[in-house]
This record gives C-alpha cells, structure tokens and sequence, in this order.
C-alpha cells in the first residue's frame, strides 16, 4: 500500500471508471492523491473505514504531517490519526474522545463487513455446517476493539479450509479487494 495513489480520469473515453487506486500511473489518468480526496472519493469507489485508514496512513508518511494544512489535520481526526494535542488538534478533549470511539466503531464495522465478504467469497465450496464453524471462528460480533491480525491468526489456523480459501480469505480481510 506505500505506493498506492487515487488516480482521476482525464481522456476522452467515457467507459473508464473517474477514479482508481494503483501502484503506477494509469494512461490518460493524473495521481489526485491528497487526505482531502482520498476521503471525498473513497466512499465513490467503495473503499471501506480501514481500507481508508490505512491509505490515509501511508500517504502522511509518505508527505510528513508537519506538511499539512489545519484542514487535512481535521479530516484525520475523523480516523483517530492524530493524537490529542491541545496546541494542534481542533477539537476538544471531550470531542477528541467521542472521536475515537466513533472511530473504533467503524473499524469494528468494516472488519464485520469483510468477514462477510470472505465467508461469501467461499460459501458456495463449503458444506451448511462449515459454513456455521466458520462464522462461530470469525466471530467478531462481540468485540469492542478492532484487531485483524488476531482475525488472521485464527483464519491461518483453520484446518477445514483449503490454502486457497485461507488465501481469498486472507486477502479480502487485508482489504485486497479493494484495489483494482
């Protein structure tokens, strides 16, 4: 993900999707890669909360936070990117903190969300009853913190599904599917 950028369309044919994630630059596409747009466009191109979070992660390493402007440093506090700070964060302490619970419910939401996604990916390869095991194995639901490398763990442990499964399952739960 160091080297993903939001890519925007300029050509002329219609057929080709506005926006796109890659590695390289695209022909006929111009790198739109900002905290403001990868925010603005992602929900366009179906990006979920920590997909989003962790491009966003990537891109101020990349650029350095000391080089963003008050309104990038507000739009990162919507994904607890930045630590509270009374001389730099825009909001207060009490906000900071609702903001960060906010942010875990999201994470909690898109980590439910690809669970779903993966079990669906392999649902029609596996009996009803593993199919059941394995929504008890991935059980998320009750969780009140995010954790996918534990989520993963548990997936590489799973000895009724096959190396490929665990790979599709691995890849969607990292959020691969999000990339073109």
């Amino acid at each position: 993900m160091e080297n993903l950028s939001l890519f925007k369309y300029y050509g002329d044919d219609l057929t080709k999707p506005k926006y796109v994630l890659s590695e390289i630059t695209l022909d006929g596409y111009r790198d739109v890669t900002s905290v403001k747009n990868i925010i603005n466009y992602s929900k366009g191109i179906n990006l979920d909360f920590i997909f989003i979070r962790d491009f966003l992660m990537c891109f101020i390493s990349k650029v350095g936070i000391i080089t963003l402007d008050i309104t990038d440093v507000t739009l990162l506090c919507q994904y607890g990117l930045v630590r509270y700070n009374n001389d730099v964060y825009p909001y207060t302490e009490d906000k900071y903190n609702t903001s960060i619970l906010d942010v875990n419910n999201e994470l909690l939401k898109s980590l439910i969300s690809r669970k779903e996604k993966s079990i669906d990916s392999i649902a029609n390869e596996m009996t009803t009853n593993d199919k059941n095991k394995l929504h008890l194995d991935l059980n998320m639901d009750n969780n009140t913190t995010f954790d996918l490398d534990d989520v993963l763990l548990k997936v590489s442990n799973i000895t009724y599904l096959s190396e490929e499964q665990i790979k599709r399952i691995t890849n969607i739960m990292n959020g691969e599917y999000n990339k073109t």
